[in-house]
């Protein structure tokens, strides 16, 4: 990505670097987390903010994101390279519980969660109503920010909601503790008119959330990136639930002066045609090629819609609704176009559920619901005055405050990243991907 836009303002790293294997251990961890770490660094993409997230793979056990350990988190700085990272406000925070803040402009800050002290998953929170005490200075940060007339970004690794991914013998599951769930979601409708938007990765997986409330109502959208690594889980368990997919990046245009998300194009590479243009360079002793990356589809054209707003996100929902060629061109995304088999009207309910639904009492009675399109009046009703037309704005008065961005998510020792960038008034040509020679 830093070929193909080499000035970004900030890198969203959203966690999960380290190998998923059982017998990993504290210094394997922190190692890896260096070497990722110290390559960001060497790239720096002209003096960008590098914002790194913790993943539920970034600590050992996975899963088990301590609430209150000063010597795991102050190692992450130290020993995993962190600190070349983080501004020493950001290290005390960090210090805390892996979360912290930074302040992009006099307009936007990001808050960075540690959302793995929240993740189901994590036994040793789960009896617990504010581990390493992330929720109240969440609070206290979007009350900052609201007296600031500021907006704000919040970032981590594990979205709020469920899995876009299940099977009739395993339900998706909700992704945070009931309790950490009910008060995010309640944070989220307080300040709707704070968050800007939200970034996350973990699902391997192109898609979107609509925050909740718990009344029907959305606040804000959560943007899920897929991953770089094709890595899917092998256990029966999992089936259509961990799939491979293509390795993938994304490209954010947002405004600068208040956080709104104008567009996004997402970057993959083929894995498939890249393995046989490999083999057939080998056998032809030909030079391997150079181009691997290349566009996938653009938000605002694939859905003709203006932006990526949440307006725009309830627009498209809507059309995902009861258009199947809009929801299939989605599915087919959410794996940058790696075959994952068909989607019955099950994997469909759990896709449109998954993006409508974090409150787990709605998203229950969706998934009951049965049959997609009795759902869709009622959502048309509810959001009516969400929908937005079809055009497209016209931005160009607003040229000096757009920028891009990249987005994405890490997993094992292989890293997707966020990159915000600025617009230059005459655009760099797509240069080419990095080399690759073999693919596993």
């Amino acid at each position: 990505m830093v070929q193909v836009k080499a000035d970004p303002d900030f890198v969203l790293w959203t966690g999960d670097n380290s190998a998923h294997v059982e017998d990993e251990t504290r210094p394997q961890m922190y190692s890896e987390n260096r070497f990722l770490s110290g390559l960001l660094s060497s790239h720096r993409f002209n003096g960008a903010y590098i914002v790194p997230a913790l993943g539920n793979h970034d600590c050992v056990p996975a899963n088990m994101m301590p609430p209150s350990d000063d010597d795991f988190y102050r190692d992450f700085l130290t020993r995993a390279g962190y600190s070349q990272l983080l501004n020493r406000t950001s290290r005390e925070t960090f210090e805390k519980g892996g979360y912290y803040s930074i302040q992009l402009n006099k307009q936007l800050r990001i808050l960075v969660l540690n959302s793995v002290l929240w993740y189901t998953v994590n036994q040793v929170t789960q009896n617990m109503s504010d581990p390493a005490g992330q929720m109240e200075w969440l609070e206290r940060q979007l009350q900052d920010a609201k007296s600031s007339q500021q907006k704000v970004y919040i970032t981590g690794h594990v979205a709020p909601g469920f899995n876009n991914r299940a099977n009739p013998a395993q339900m998706a599951f909700q992704l945070y503790h009931p309790q950490h769930s009910m008060k995010f979601n309640s944070l989220m409708s307080q300040y709707a008119d704070v968050v800007a938007s939200q970034f996350y990765g973990h699902q391997h997986s192109h898609a979107f959330v609509l925050v909740s409330s718990g009344y029907g109502s959305p606040t804000t959208v959560g943007h899920l990136s897929g991953s770089l690594t094709p890595w899917s889980s092998t256990f029966a368990r999992a089936a259509n639930i961990s799939l491979p997919v293509n390795p993938s990046v994304r490209l954010y245009k947002y405004d600068r002066s208040n956080g709104n998300v104008l567009d996004y194009t997402v970057y993959f590479m083929n894995l498939t045609q890249a393995n046989a243009d490999y083999v057939q360079a080998k056998l032809s002793s030909q030079a391997q090629p150079t181009t691997l990356w290349q566009p996938l589809y653009t938000f605002t054209t694939a859905y003709d819609v203006p932006d990526a707003s949440k307006a725009s996100v309830l627009a498209l929902y809507a059309k995902m609704i009861t258009g199947d060629d809009v929801l299939a061109q989605y599915i087919r995304y959410t794996t940058s176009l790696k075959d994952s088999g068909p989607c019955d009207n099950f994997c469909i309910r759990v896709h449109l559920c998954a993006i409508a639904h974090t409150d787990p009492h709605e998203y229950h009675n969706c998934m009951n619901s049965g049959v997609r399109h009795a759902h869709a009046d009622a959502w048309k009703h509810t959001f009516h005055h969400h929908v937005v037309p079809s055009h497209k704005e016209d931005t160009s008065d607003r040229s000096a405050t757009i920028r891009d961005v990249a987005i994405g998510l890490s997993v094992s020792t292989l890293i997707i990243i966020c990159i915000v960038l600025a617009v230059r008034a005459k655009r760099a040509s797509m240069m080419s991907g990095p080399r690759y020679t073999h693919f596993t």
